[in-house]
């Protein structure tokens, strides 16, 4: 899926459903999100990662923060609790839009649409702290990479860049017709309608970072990708 179609995409689950495409939790979907449930749950994982990222003494400085596909903001908002400015960039306008009417932090969140495989509206060491989860998986290995060096690249000294990024499938249907369903699955031809998903390898997701200046402070495996994928957590900074 390029980046294009990617926006098509997101702008019509922004117009049908964007919590549950968000956040595609078993008995939400058809709008039964309760938006200060579905909030609440961006404070909780905000909090979660500011404690771990206290343990490291990172990052130096709270003054900026990034959240690299913010959609309504549901993480850009607990973030402003932490950082003095945030900014939420999205594919999406759709989502820009609504995440405009759900924000309760005023100007200390600022909600940007990027199209682009680049960051480069954002100097370079403008963030103290980046951020993204559930979203690189849904974009082409491709673009990811690029992605991931303007992370390390808007990310200042001293700074904490924390992602999710799914590593490898894992098939869980058995036989060999059963690998096949899964494979057209995954890229679309089985299930159209399905969400783009992919990943990089995590050793070859180490070997770019250390290769673009990261310094890997933490890798953990969760659940985020679901049962279909091995994904990990990283946190980096340089």
């Amino acid at each position: 899926m390029g980046l294009g179609a990617s926006q098509q995409y997101w702008d019509e689950h922004a117009r049908t459903d964007p919590m549950w495409a968000i956040l595609t939790q078993a008995g939400k979907e058809r709008g039964q999100w309760d938006p200060h449930e579905f909030f609440t749950t961006g404070v909780q994982e905000v909090d979660e990662v500011m404690r771990r990222a206290a343990l490291w003494g990172l990052p130096v400085s709270r003054r900026n923060a990034l959240d690299f596909g913010c959609g309504l903001g549901r993480v850009t908002q607990p973030l402003a609790d932490y950082f003095e400015k945030v900014h939420g960039v999205d594919i999406s306008p759709s989502m820009l839009e609504q995440a405009h009417a759900f924000n309760r932090k005023g100007d200390r969140c600022e909600y940007v649409w990027n199209r682009d495989s680049h960051l480069r509206r954002f100097a370079d060491g403008a963030f103290d702290f980046v951020y993204s989860k559930i979203t690189l998986q849904h974009i082409q290995p491709r673009h990811v990479r690029q992605y991931l060096k303007e992370f390390l690249r808007v990310l200042a000294p001293g700074g904490l860049l924390v992602f999710q990024l799914p590593s490898r499938a894992i098939c869980p249907y058995p036989g060999i017709v059963g690998r096949i369903r899964f494979q057209l699955g995954r890229i679309g031809r089985l299930m159209p309608q399905a969400m783009y998903m992919n990943g990089i390898e995590r050793d070859n997701v180490i070997k770019l970072l250390n290769k673009h200046g990261g310094r890997l402070v933490e890798i953990v495996e969760n659940q985020d990708a679901g049962a279909e994928y091995q994904s990990f957590q990283y946190a980096v900074t340089k």
